[in-house]
């Protein structure tokens, strides 16, 4: 069956089913979740690295995030991040660097990091903006909720405690992350040192909402956001975009093509007969002549005169009778099993004839016929033969 046979109709489930078969394909992850090539604190310090050297070369491009998905390994939920990292070329020089290709994952709720861009000496109009703004006592770090002035007596609970308002794991795990110093609950802590705070876990802001405060505040920070890869975008991409090519407009333009000549023509298809649609009904009797035309009885006349004519000339000649040849009656000849009567004497005067039987089924005679040689003086004639001879019989010299 080629393409030119399949009607406009059967195209929309074609595309149909296409859309659903590429869309099931692409709903999954771009990068596999389980495994990273690079940690939260390394991608942060990446992308908040100004540009390098005189070309303003950036550090971290192609940077895109995706939606959040579901960890299979620890059911937690997280974001991929894809981006290509300016890395030293193998190598090559001191100056020479290509980009490598790299994925992470961030977790949601996230906790940033309280990190700083490294400057080069080059950068001087960079680094007199980044004092400015760090100078100002309103500056947080992107990603930072609220600064608490902590006392000698506070613990990473009691801290939790006060800025969230509850104390839960989450807001615990927020805290140890951003602040190193409360990693370990046996460090006291200085009165009034500062703890950064991040946002509360129940807000749910994720590495993007991270990415948004740091583009605020750094000018060399970008980003694009999967929008196709967001699980309602995607099905509408894929199985919306997939039937309006395949299912729409690819029909109108193959029966446009046909129509002009161009490309493999339809085959006609043979009607078929629906014999469930059909009534039966008596067929009509053949219409029988109200009488005979001209020809007809021109005809008729013909055939009464030629048989009045072969009526007349049987009847006056005599049928040849022929003559049937009477066979000579065949005699009958009776079997029996009395011996057969002698045979007759001959002419030459022989009076017994020397008569020998033979034969393979029933007896036959054999006789011995003697033939008549020349006399000897005194005029008597012998006889001689042979007792294969039919013809003459007589006794044996």
């Amino acid at each position: 069956m080629g393409i030119e046979n399949i009607r406009w109709w059967q195209w929309p489930f074609i595309g149909l089913f296409l859309g659903c078969c590429l869309w099931f394909v692409n709903s999954g992850p771009a990068e596999p979740v389980n495994d990273t090539t690079v940690e939260q604190r390394g991608l942060e310090q990446a992308i908040l690295h100004p540009p390098r050297g005189p070309d303003h070369v950036p550090v971290v491009k192609n940077l895109v995030i995706y939606p959040v998905v579901e960890s299979p390994s620890t059911h937690a939920k997280v974001i991929v991040i894809r981006f290509d990292k300016l890395v030293p070329k193998p190598g090559g020089g001191p100056t020479e660097f290509t980009y490598e290709h790299c994925w992470a994952h961030t977790p949601v709720p996230y906790s940033p990091y309280v990190l700083q861009p490294v400057f080069e000496a080059t950068d001087t109009d960079l680094v007199r903006q980044f004092q400015a703004k760090r100078a100002s006592p309103d500056y947080l770090p992107p990603g930072i909720w609220k600064r608490y002035a902590a006392k000698p007596t506070d613990g990473v609970m009691s801290i939790c405690r006060k800025v969230y308002g509850t104390d839960t794991a989450d807001g615990e795990t927020l805290l140890k992350v951003t602040n190193r110093a409360l990693v370990k609950d046996a460090v006291r802590l200085r009165a009034g040192q500062a703890i950064y705070v991040p946002w509360p876990p129940q807000s749910g802001k994720t590495v993007l909402d991270w990415l948004n405060d740091a583009k605020a505040q750094f000018p060399w920070v970008s980003y694009r956001f999967a929008w196709w890869a967001v699980p309602r975008n995607c099905m509408l991409l894929w199985i919306g975009g997939t039937f309006l090519v395949v299912g729409v407009i690819w029909p109108v333009v193959n029966e446009s093509l046909m129509r002009v000549g161009l490309g493999p023509q339809r085959k006609p298809r043979e009607r078929r007969v629906s014999l469930a649609s059909s009534k039966s009904s008596p067929s009509p009797e053949p219409a029988v002549a109200a009488g005979m035309t001209e020809d007809d009885e021109a005809k008729l006349r013909a055939l009464e005169e030629s048989l009045e004519a072969s009526l007349k000339a049987g009847a006056t000649a005599e049928p040849a009778v022929e003559e049937e040849e009477e066979e000579a009656p065949v005699a009958v000849v009776a079997l029996s099993n009395k011996p057969a009567d002698p045979a007759p004497a001959l002419s030459t005067g022989a009076t017994e004839l020397d008569v020998e039987f033979g034969g393979e089924f029933y007896p036959v005679v054999k006789s011995y016929h003697p033939h008549v040689s020349e006399t000897p003086a005194d005029g008597a004639k012998t006889s001689t033969g042979t007792p294969d001879d039919p013809t003459v019989a007589g006794p044996r010299p």
